[in-house]
């Protein structure tokens, strides 16, 4: 049958060679070929659309369609990329490739040269779509995919690459791993969503020379387990992800509105910001940049629970930045391990600390660091290992002299002072607010003209 079919297509080819080159077919009558590789006028124009038919394995070779035509692919096989497939625009009509195979859709050419172009690209596979080692090469301004496993596109175009419902089909959809690679601006219009729940299962996004966009409002751009996504100019995402794997921008900001609890394992802004918002937030490594020192807005990390920011138990992971401000709804820096101790604090370098909170406050400093506020309601410990504490406003929630939990701030200068950085004008500059107050400094604490404004009920300082 499929020897059949394919001499019906090459006598149509050669027929369509003579009659304008048209192809006689349609979304009723389309042409069954079942072939490994699938070239048509060798690679000349063809001037209609063109839709084909194959019960098993279709190669697609070189294939070029008049603009404003179109290409419609049904396999019961793997639709298989080995040449140079290219359907476009003539200006009224848009070109489109869509493949729909029961099996796979991968790159096979040699060299992975294999290209499809559309305008509008609708891939949808009961397997693969492009996996680790055959990826699918695209050119395309839209693009959407349903695939029943992995998904791996890398797209060789500068312009923006726009994630979008088409048809049936929204977004992209999978149950394996999704690798989306771009030269442009990655633009999330639809959900990327990846149903597998494993945790080696992972969405990657990554825009070399662009930005990857949040273009859907509040609704989840990502869904799936573990995220990573790099891009030059700055990424904005709305996620409901288990843990952020990596998050790379090299000039420009990183947000991330997360809807659930989310672990942030590695997080790198070298000339822009990071802002993070969500439920309990577990931090490994977080460093943020002013690279061109001319941008005055970089180098700055904002963090935001509706519930608490917490250690991720390991002494030796840290945020770093310019500027550090955190609000969470209960603690800041308290321990995911149970009686963990050594471990309790978040782990910073940074040059200037603002927190809000709820609960408790437990933070250790690499070096110098100015506090501008910390206001909590339960203990606050700031900790300096190799630098001093410069002190605007620690207030925490002052009860009465017979509670039996009183509140405490603790300050230590391992190797530096503890001094204040606010003018001596009364209670609306207090230092510490807190039942009970514990300071430690090498260097000494608070100076004889800018001495430490406290109200307190205890004091222990050496």
């Amino acid at each position: 049958a499929s020897l059949v079919a394919s001499k019906l297509l090459q006598e149509q080819t050669r027929k369509a060679f003579i009659l304008n080159k048209d192809i006689d077919s349609s979304s009723t009558k389309s042409l069954g070929i079942t072939a490994n590789r699938l070239d048509i006028n060798q690679g000349g124009t063809v001037n209609t659309s063109v839709y084909l038919d194959s019960n098993g394995l279709l190669g697609l070779g070189d294939i070029n369609l008049k603009a404003g035509e179109d290409l419609f692919v049904n396999s019961l096989g793997n639709i298989v990329q080995v040449g140079q497939t290219t359907v476009t625009s003539d200006g009224d009509n848009r070109g489109q490739i869509n493949l729909e195979s029961q099996g796979s859709i991968i790159n096979n050419a040699p060299n992975n040269s294999g290209l499809f172009t559309a305008d509008d690209l609708i891939l949808e596979a009961n397997h693969d779509v492009g996996n680790s080692t055959q990826h699918l090469n695209i050119i395309a301004d839209n693009l959407s995919v349903e695939s029943g496993q992995n998904v791996d596109i890398k797209s060789t175009q500068s312009k923006d690459l726009n994630i979008i419902s088409q048809g049936a089909v929204n977004g992209i959809n999978a149950n394996g791993n999704i690798r989306v690679e771009t030269q442009g601006n990655l633009v999330l219009s639809e959900l990327i969503n990846n149903s597998q729940t494993s945790s080696d299962s992972t969405s990657e996004l990554i825009s070399h020379n662009g930005a990857i966009v949040d273009n859907n409002g509040t609704a989840a751009n990502v869904k799936g387990y573990n995220l990573i996504a790099v891009a030059k100019n700055g990424i904005h995402l709305d996620t409901e992800v288990e843990t952020i794997q990596r998050l790379a921008s090299t000039d420009g900001h990183i947000i991330i509105r997360e809807k659930d609890k989310v672990l942030v394992e590695d997080v790198t802004a070298d000339n822009g910001n990071f802002t993070i918002g969500s439920g309990d937030i577990t931090i490994q490594n977080i460093s943020v940049q002013n690279a061109n020192k001319s941008n005055e807005d970089a180098g700055n990390v904002n963090i935001s629970s509706t519930s608490s920011v917490f250690n991720d138990s390991d002494i030796t992971t840290k945020i770093s930045a310019d500027s550090l401000t955190i609000t969470a709804a209960k603690d800041v820096g308290n321990t995911v391990k149970a009686n963990d101790e050594s471990s309790r604090s978040l782990d910073i370098d940074v040059k200037d600390l603002t927190v809000d909170a709820g609960g408790v406050v437990n933070i250790k400093e690499a070096n110098d660091v100015t506090i501008h506020h910390i206001k909590t309601t339960g203990d606050v410990t700031v900790q300096s290992v190799d630098g001093s504490l410069a002190v605007g406003n620690i207030l925490t929630t002052k009860t009465d002299k017979s509670d039996t939990n009183p509140t405490k701030v603790t300050l230590f200068a391992e190797k530096g002072n503890i001094t204040n950085i606010l003018e001596q004008s009364g209670a609306t500059n207090l230092n510490v607010l807190s039942n009970q107050l514990v300071m430690k400094a090498k260097s000494g604490i608070g100076q004889s003209e800018q001495y430490l404004d406290v109200q307190i009920d205890q004091l222990a300082a050496n």
